[in-house]
């Protein structure tokens, strides 16, 4: 027959306006409008499958690239979050198993920027009486981000001396006293 089928136009189609529609509406719009085709009609399912493989590829990209952003920016909650949507969207897919295996990752990344930050806003001997709460809220945070860590020991110490230096005396007894249980063999302690 001189006719196209059905599915040539519906490639043909496709090629010719999927760019501008995906510019228009965005990648999720598409995602959703194309699972609404395929729900509704089951005949249009193998058509548009392919087609909603290739929108959910952009996606994935993309949200990747929104995670490895995040992280530069050292937003590790907005990174974990990032990861945890791939998972929850594309469960038992490549993506959500790359996703699985990237969040583990944040962890020394965080602790890392974390020392890095509190260590450099604590100088006690160099300013004597001066509180050190930027060092505190960083050796906070570090030693919550992975308490049981290869860093939790320093981390753990050195927020007890920060709250030392913010008159908390009673605090930093108590930091002093799990440091010791949780790190008997540490040699960090004065």
């Amino acid at each position: 027959s001189a006719l196209p089928k059905t599915g040539q136009l519906i490639e043909d189609g496709w090629k010719q306006l999927f760019p501008a529609a995906l510019k228009k509406s965005g990648a999720l719009k598409m995602r959703e409008y194309l699972r609404t085709l395929t729900s509704k009609d089951s005949s249009l399912r193998d058509i548009i499958a392919p087609r909603l493989a290739e929108v959910d590829g952009l996606i994935v990209k993309s949200y990747f690239a929104q995670a490895k952003a995040l992280l530069a920016k050292k937003d590790f909650a907005a990174t974990r979050a990032k990861y945890k949507q791939i998972i929850a969207e594309y469960p038992d897919s490549d993506a959500s198993r790359l996703a699985e295996a990237e969040l583990p990752k944040v962890v020394p990344v965080a602790v890392n920027y974390y020392k890095q930050v509190a260590d450099a806003n604590f100088h006690p001997e160099a300013k004597i009486g001066v509180p050190q709460g930027k060092a505190l809220e960083y050796y906070q945070k570090m030693y919550n981000e992975d308490p049981d860590g290869p860093k939790a020991d320093y981390a753990l110490y050195y927020w007890a001396r920060a709250l030392g230096t913010e008159g908390k005396a009673a605090q930093k007894v108590k930091l002093l006293q799990e440091h010791l249980q949780k790190f008997p063999q540490s040699g960090i302690r004065d």
